[in-house]
């Protein structure tokens, strides 16, 4: 049971107290012309309000659900709206899913211009006169927000059945929009998504773009490419010559993404170039973590910087980029796995103890295998 309670306030509308069951819920409401306005922040009261129906609410004109993170797709803030302001107790809504994305942190590999482009020609194919999808700037050039409005279907119906029945044609529609702007991974390509912790993203990702360098060296001729989507890090290696199984990459990018959690033993003088840049490159990569590591732990007066240092001393910083890896694209079979050194490293985990490894070795290995017909 809802009940309202009427607070001091010098504004024009006045202030209100929303409560069930006698206790008062985390919302911040105005009553104006006899409707109640309603905004809610929190997740625990937006639980509880989404379990009523509209018509076991007081009076309403407008309710506004405010989440902290995505609920669907892009959608951060969902609001119901009577149709007729003017009745004492409004029967019609409309419900209303928006997305208002904070632009500075947006890091996926298409714009949010873009999105709204290929979401609005998503709904028109739909050709549903009850969806209104509305951007805020009708160029599009600076979009920063957008709208899916749909009629509420009944009253009757709980606030939250009907924000899943909606959100079921929104998330269908998200990953339509988000395939089309993300082409799929060339089959003929192997590809690793990463989730690297903030602070050590950049030296992570200078170490990946090398290895098409070190392919180089090992006699291979391929392409690569970095991409950022939801945080995350898709990096896709192609070789040029389509023959060129993707098993040995696959090999070889495993190898290398072990290396900077191995303990490399000294590089002799006359290992050549190949191996001393190989060798350069690894050292870089651990004197950054190491960097990274530092001035978090000098920075562990805020929050996250102590969170991200619990993080860093839990994972040896050499093995944050191997700890890093989400998915790799084709994965390697069983078959297809092979013990370096008598066993002592096997292809993605390191298992030394007590000795060192010999990197001109790991090198020439791997031309060897390039060379051979797999």
């Amino acid at each position: 049971m809802f009940t309202v309670e009427p607070l001091p306030s010098y504004e024009r509308d006045a202030r209100c107290r929303l409560l069930i069951n006698g206790k008062p819920l985390d919302t911040y409401v105005t009553i104006s012309g006899g409707l109640l306005h309603i905004n809610v922040e929190d997740n625990d009261a937006i639980d509880q309000f989404v379990r009523y129906t509209l018509l076991e609410l007081p009076p309403l004109e407008t309710l506004w659900l405010h989440y902290d993170s995505e609920c669907v797709g892009l959608i951060n803030l969902v609001w119901i709206t009577a149709d007729d302001e003017r009745s004492p107790k409004p029967t019609s809504f409309d419900i209303t899913f928006g997305a208002e994305p904070d632009l500075a942190k947006w890091n996926r590999a298409y714009s949010f211009a873009e999105y709204c482009e290929s979401l609005d020609r998503a709904i028109q194919r739909i050709n549903n006169p009850d969806i209104e999808f509305t951007a805020s700037d009708e160029d599009r050039k600076y979009v920063t927000e957008f709208t899916i409005r749909f009629p509420f279907a009944t009253p009757a119906l709980p606030i939250g059945a009907e924000i899943n029945r909606r959100s079921a044609l929104i998330r269908t529609l998200h990953e339509l929009v988000e395939n089309s702007l993300v082409p799929p991974v060339n089959s003929h390509s192997v590809a690793v998504t990463f989730d690297f912790p903030q602070d050590v993203k950049v030296p992570c990702e200078q170490y990946l773009l090398y290895f098409v360098e070190f392919l180089r060296d090992l006699g291979v001729d391929a392409t690569s490419e970095l991409k950022h989507q939801a945080g995350k890090a898709l990096f896709t290696v192609t070789p040029t010559d389509s023959q060129e199984a993707l098993g040995k990459i696959r090999t070889a990018l495993e190898i290398y993404l072990t290396l900077p959690s191995s303990p490399i033993g000294n590089i002799p003088a006359d290992s050549g170039t190949e191996v001393q840049k190989l060798a350069a490159n690894v050292h870089y990569l651990r004197s950054q973590l190491a960097l990274s590591q530092a001035v978090i732990e000098a920075k562990n007066a805020t929050i996250q910087a102590h969170q991200l240092t619990i993080e860093t001393q839990r994972v040896p910083p050499g093995d944050l980029v191997r700890n890093s890896v989400i998915d790799i694209t084709p994965a390697a079979s069983e078959s297809e796995k092979e013990d370096l050194l008598g066993g002592a490293v096997t292809i993605t985990k390191y298992q030394g103890k007590g000795f060192e490894i010999n990197l001109p070795e790991i090198y020439r290995w791997l031309r060897k295998r390039f060379a051979e017909k797999w």
